[in-house]
């Protein structure tokens, strides 16, 4: 149950993250966004 409930906010994070990933205009923040992006996908 609890995994579940952790796969199911980490995606919504990552929706998150991808949505604001597409509005960013510097790539600064691009780029760390795309790092806390792969740390998460990385989060068994």
């Amino acid at each position: 149950m609890k995994i579940k409930v952790c796969s199911v906010i980490k995606e919504k994070v990552v929706q998150k993250l991808n949505e604001m990933l597409k509005n960013v205009n510097s790539d600064d923040k691009k780029e760390q966004l795309t790092k806390i992006l792969t740390k998460l996908i990385n989060i068994p």
